[in-house]
Parts: structure tokens; C-alpha cells; sequence
């Protein structure tokens, strides 16, 4: 046994064995490791009275070996959320008691047929739970952490990304420290930007190096595993097609599936246009770049925590500078902000950044010299949390959150965020650069501004991103608002809808282009289908539900 140097060691202190074990049956194991040492060696006791017992009423015995072993459980439990040692007396000698009885059990088929197979099978799986515990405390105190860091994506703007995270973690010591592993998962779309596969899978060989593992995921991969689970009977062809169908959503579900699947402990998402930087303005209103270690936060704060999202700054929403006129003014832009709005995009958030500061958000400095934490609370249903600069602790969830967006819509954070009631949600203090139209590229070279411009609203480019984002949060907003809002769900239509008709018009002169039109036609379509949309959700949350059962 593992163990059998501890539980040899141990076996003198037992004096008290009767009380402290008649403790633990009575009030608890925790408890009976309160009165004293005598609880390290008990096991060693009980053993040969089950014996005893067994000669003369076996069922009996096995009821108290079930009794027994369900306290084995509860002491590793407890050493696990002390944090003792592995090689602790008490999870040794618990250990050991627990294999003992399994031993017994498969050596002594007489002594098991003597009792129904119902109990038989209640005490085979208390020790297997039990050894399993024992098993996890053990290589979770001896074993590195591996932390996967998932990549959706589907520009080239990607490898320069890479690279700047892996320098990154390089420079913040991560590449180095022994005790975490790091891998790869990249899920990437061809079809995005007309790129080709070895537009991601060419990551130059000093960059491999540096990390454990490279998982790629494209159509095809997603493809054949779909084919798997169906296969296997996890889920049918209908609930594939919801998991690993064409999506952005979907792409996130398909990292978090394949970390899940390779045994990651953690599961950081990257976004390609976020860069580990943060900009803040001094006192002389200069700005300040920080390098930030973005990994480094997560796993110092969420180790007891089921997710962590750190912040953003930078030009976190696409929406360019505007100087208001008789065509477009500030109310006007109001009522399209309020018909439009979510958790990322609000008007006060609006009005502070894009009127106020030309469009930039600025970190502060004072969550990141005081490394400030805080848990995220719910609000209108919902646990706030963006899609990247997040982090999930997979060793912990016990049920996996799901992404999900309407069809052609985003909003993929915004549904999981309506799902967490039940999770953890911790911020922690770390910040990335959202480079929102991809306007500051240069950044990951060294390149650093000494100002932060406003973006030219009547640039085609930028023209096109806001109204593409436009589109995209409109779609979304009827579902959310169902999920978040039932009961105000018609007011809050009737009222968007009465905002848009006031406030597209003025757009499309302001920027010289009818499509802005389209913001209303897709907001009367996606409100139309939001009951389908709504049961796609759930069955979508339901699929997902049988895949991680088999993971976790």
C-alpha cells in the first residue's frame, strides 16, 4: 500500500480508539479529528472488529463497514479542505482502511454472497469513492496543474497574438514554474476571414517549445467528434448539430469540451484582438502602459472559485467617436444605446467613454496595485461575465455552463452569464487591451501610443464593425430580455421598438447608408422567433448536460 510506511508508524497511538470512533459515528469524523491523535489510527482497530463481527452476522458487519467507510470519506474531505498533507496519518490510515475493505470484499466471496447484492454494491462503491478522493488529494498535491488557454478565432492577426501571450507568460515566469503545465486549444473558422488551416497551425517551433501540448480543432475535428458521441449514444444528430454546428458560441463549447476531455485543471479564453497590457492616464493626464501577467491573476485567486473574469480596457465596444449634430444628437444616440444595450454596452458607460474619453476605457490603477478582488453577484438574473479574460476551474465545477448565441447573433457570454446562479464568480485584478478595431496592432511589437485617438466614425471599415456589432447585439436582445425579464418582456419590445423607429433614421443620414435599416428588420425577425429561440437554449443547455456528465 502507498501508505503502509504512515500506517505503520501510526499504530501505537490508538488508545482512545473506542471513543474517537464512536464520535465519528454519532456527530461526525470531523469531530472525532477535533478530540485527538487517537483518531489517526483507528482503522487499524475497526478492521479486525468487522472481522469479529462478520464470523457471527455478516450483514451487520457490512452495514458498519459502509458506516465506517462513508467516515473515511468525510475525513478526506476534511484533510482535503485543510489542506493536509497527502501523506497526512489520518488520510493514510483512511486510505488504507478503505483498500482493506475492498480487498476483503473481492477475497472473501463467501462473506459477500452471505448479503444482498444491493448492499454489496452500496460498499463497492463507497470504496471506489473513497479511494478516488484519496486518489485526486494525492495528485493534486504532487502533480503540476495543467492549464489550458483556449484560442477561438479565425484571423491570421492570431499567430502575432500567440506569440505575445507565450513571451508573456515567459516573462511572468510561467513557462519555467514546474508545478503548471501549459497547453494549447485552438478552435479556428476558415470561413471568417478566408483563411486557410496552416494559417494557425504554422506556430513557429520556438513557440511550441515552450509549451506542453498544441491542440487544433477545425471543421473537420468537431465534425468526426460529433460523429463519436452520436455514435456512442451520448447524444443524437439533432443535439450534435446544436454542440458543434457552425456558431461562435458553439466554438467556445468545443474548447471548453476538449479541455474538459484531456484533463485540464483550468481553461483560460483569449480573445485574438485583447492584448495583456493594460493603459492607464497619470496625474499629468499621460498615459501609462502596464504589462500584465492575465494567467498569473487566475490561478492566485481561483482556486476557490468555479470561474474568474478579470477586466478590459481599451476600446472595449465597437462603437466609433461621434460629434453630434442636428442630424444625430446625443438623445438620439441615447434611444439607439438604450434599444441596443447590454451588460458590455450601457449608456453611462457609453457616455463616459465614447463622449468622455474618445471612445478608450482606462484601467485602474488602484485594483491593480492593490490586487483587488470581488466576488461578482447577480443582477436581473444574471452573473456578469465577458468572453474572455475568463477562466474556468474545471477540477471544481461539478456541471459545466454553456455558451450560447441566437443564430447569426453573439451575445454568447451574455446567455452563460443568465446560468451561474449556482457558481462562483470571482473578479480578479489583471486587465487586457481590447482592440476593438484592430486599430493598434503594433502594440504587440512594442509599438506603445503616447495618445489614444478617437476612431473616424465615416471610415467604410469602421462604418461596417459598427454596424455589423449593431446587428449582432439587436439579435440577441429579444432572448436575453425573455430569460432575464419575462414578465416586462412586451414593455421592454414595445419600448426598443418605439427607440429604433425614432433613431435609425437619423443614423442612416448621419453616416450616409440605409443599412443601419437592418438593426430594425433583425429586431422585428429575432423577436418574431424568440419562443424557438428559447427552447433551442434549453435544449442546447440539455445536450450539453449529457456531453459533460460524461467528463466530469
Amino acid at each position: 500500500m502507498p501508505f503502509s510506511s504512515v500506517t505503520k508508524g501510526v499504530n501505537g497511538v490508538g488508545v482512545g480508539i473506542g471513543v474517537g470512533f464512536g464520535v465519528a459515528i454519532g456527530v461526525g469524523a470531523g469531530v472525532a479529528v477535533g478530540v485527538g491523535l487517537d483518531i489517526v489510527s483507528w482503522p487499524n482497530a475497526v478492521v479486525p472488529m468487522i472481522s469479529n463481527v462478520a464470523a457471527s452476522n455478516a450483514a451487520l458487519a457490512v452495514k458498519l463497514e459502509i458506516i465506517f467507510l462513508k467516515s473515511c470519506f468525510s475525513l478526506i474531505e476534511l484533510s482535503s479542505s485543510a489542506y493536509l498533507s497527502p501523506i497526512d496519518p489520518v488520510l493514510g490510515n483512511a486510505y488504507w482502511f478503505a483498500t482493506t475493505c475492498g480487498d476483503r470484499i473481492h477475497r472473501n466471496p463467501s462473506w459477500r454472497d452471505a448479503n444482498d447484492s444491493v448492499t454489496t454494491a452500496k460498499l463497492s462503491k463507497t470504496t471506489f469513492r473513497t479511494s478516488i478522493k484519496i486518489l485526486n488529494v494525492t495528485m493534486s498535491a504532487n502533480m503540476p496543474k495543467h492549464v489550458g488557454i483556449a484560442f477561438v478565432t479565425g484571423r491570421k492577426h492570431f499567430q502575432n497574438v500567440l506569440r505575445s501571450y507565450v513571451n508573456n507568460w515567459l516573462e511572468h515566469g510561467l513557462i519555467d514554474d514546474k508545478s503548471v503545465r501549459l497547453h494549447l486549444f485552438v478552435v479556428y473558422d476558415v470561413s471568417y476571414s478566408n483563411t486557410e488551416p496552416s494559417d494557425y497551425k504554422n506556430i513557429p517551433a520556438e513557440l511550441r517549445e515552450m509549451v506542453e501540448s498544441i491542440n487544433f480543432y477545425g471543421r473537420e475535428a468537431l465534425d468526426d467528434e460529433r460523429r463519436t458521441l452520436i455514435h456512442e449514444g451520448v447524444i443524437d444528430d439533432a443535439e450534435g448539430d446544436l454542440l458543434f454546428g457552425e456558431g461562435y458560441a458553439k466554438k467556445r463549447n468545443a474548447a471548453l469540451y476538449f479541455a474538459s476531455k484531456n484533463g485540464m485543471d483550468r481553461l483560460l479564453f483569449i480573445d485574438d484582438d485583447e492584448y495583456p497590457i493594460a493603459v492607464l492616464r497619470n496625474k499629468a493626464n499621460n498615459l501609462i502602459w502596464m504589462g500584465q501577467s492575465i494567467l498569473g491573476p487566475h490561478l492566485k485567486f481561483g482556486e476557490n472559485a468555479d470561474i474568474t473574469h478579470g477586466h478590459h480596457c481599451g476600446y472595449i465596444s465597437p462603437i466609433p467617436r461621434l460629434e453630434f449634430n442636428r442630424t444625430l444628437t446625443e438623445n438620439d444616440f441615447r434611444d439607439f444605446i438604450d434599444a441596443t444595450s447590454n451588460d458590455i454596452v450601457t449608456w453611462a458607460k457609453v457616455k463616459e467613454t465614447i463622449i468622455g474619453n474618445n471612445g478608450v476605457t482606462y484601467a485602474d490603477g488602484e485594483i491593480i496595485d492593490r490586487q483587488i478582488t470581488s466576488e461578482v453577484l447577480e443582477t436581473t438574473g444574471m452573473k456578469f461575465i465577458s468572453g474572455a479574460n475568463l477562466c474556468f476551474n474545471l477540477k471544481r465545477l461539478h456541471s459545466l455552463p454553456v455558451f450560447y448565441n441566437p443564430p447569426g447573433a453573439r451575445g454568447e457570454d451574455a446567455f452563460m452569464s443568465t446560468t451561474l446562479t449556482d457558481h462562483k464568480v470571482v473578479k480578479v485584478p489583471c486587465y487586457t487591451f481590447h482592440d476593438a478595431f484592430l486599430e493598434y496592432k503594433n502594440i504587440l511589437n512594442g509599438v506603445l501610443p503616447v495618445e489614444l485617438s478617437g476612431v473616424d466614425a465615416h471610415s467604410p471599415a469602421v462604418r461596417q464593425r459598427f454596424i455589423r456589432a449593431a446587428i449582432g447585439w439587436i439579435r440577441y436582445k429579444p432572448l436575453l430580455t425573455l430569460i432575464t425579464q419575462p414578465e416586462k418582456y412586451d414593455s421592454i419590445i414595445e419600448e426598443m421598438t418605439r427607440k429604433l423607429d425614432s433613431a435609425i433614421p437619423k443614423l442612416c443620414r448621419y453616416f450616409d447608408t440605409p443599412q443601419f435599416e437592418g438593426v430594425q428588420t433583425e429586431m422585428r425577425r429575432y423577436h418574431r422567433n424568440v419562443r424557438r429561440h428559447h427552447r433551442t437554449f434549453e435544449a442546447t443547455r440539455t445536450a450539453w448536460a449529457k456531453v459533460t456528465k460524461a467528463l466530469l
